[in-house]
């Protein structure tokens, strides 16, 4: 198997759905939207939603529907 740093990074790559209750900054919302628009897809569309929920009427709602 070929291997560099890239390709390392790659295949050790997780996603995490654990969430802390945290406020991020503006400057923080910024850089996770720039990294979103750049993030290739598997369609190679580069399309994203991202949902910014403050409301915790709304979040705790969509906790429910989501399981």
């Amino acid at each position: 198997m070929i291997e560099n740093e890239t390709i390392k990074h790659q295949l050790n790559h997780k996603t995490i759905r654990k969430f802390k209750d945290q406020t991020l900054s503006k400057e923080q919302l910024t850089t996770l939207y720039e990294v979103a628009r750049q993030t290739s897809t598997s369609m190679f569309t580069q399309q994203f939603s991202i949902l910014h929920i403050t409301d915790d009427q709304k979040k705790k709602a969509l906790r429910e529907i989501s399981g």
